[in-house]
């Protein structure tokens, strides 16, 4: 199986290596063992690429649930975006690079995957989109009690989280 530089597959390429035999004199393969294809379809090539394409996929999707974000106030931005870049880190750096370096949200990215840092302005816009919707659900929306405490529950755990964040890279280089 052949690949081009970037890593995929070359169907090209492999059907012009798959063709060559050793009988044809412009052949380089001198034994059949050689002319056999199948140890690299089992291989980590392909385990290799359908895990990078799950990354790349993850990563598409948690930039679809920051861009919705955006738009929709009870629906986080910066986390799924930071989740984002730690799933293109693992499949595509030029996505990550892209993300990373995009003048809005690379910032708050670079912050929490150098130091663990969420800036002030970001951890009290969490924490008052979380009271928000914990409000919400508790007196506002028609749900059952117990998807209510659910939601409060998962909310609470989060701005337990983000409270506990240091804010500046000082507290976060001081801390053990």
């Amino acid at each position: 199986m052949s690949h081009n530089t970037m890593g995929f597959w070359d169907a090209a390429l492999s059907a012009e290596v798959f063709l060559q035999t050793p009988e044809d004199p412009e052949s380089e393969l001198t034994d059949v063992a050689e002319t056999s294809f199948l140890p690299e379809l089992t291989g980590d090539g392909w385990l290799h690429m359908s895990r990078r394409g799950m990354w790349i996929a993850l990563g598409i999707t948690f930039v679809l649930i920051g861009g919705v974000g955006i738009f929709l106030p009870l629906i986080p931005t910066t986390g799924p975006l930071i989740a984002a870049a730690w799933a293109f880190a693992k499949g595509s750096p030029r996505m990550h690079r892209w993300l990373v370096s995009n003048r809005l949200f690379g910032p708050f990215i670079v912050e929490w995957e150098t130091y663990g840092v969420i800036k002030p302005r970001a951890k009290l816009l969490a924490l008052a989109s979380m009271g928000l919707a914990s409000a919400w659900m508790v007196f506002g929306a028609n749900i059952h009690w117990s998807l209510a405490l659910l939601g409060v529950g998962l909310c609470a755990v989060g701005a337990v989280f983000v409270a506990s964040r240091p804010s500046s890279h000082a507290i976060a280089e001081d801390a053990p």
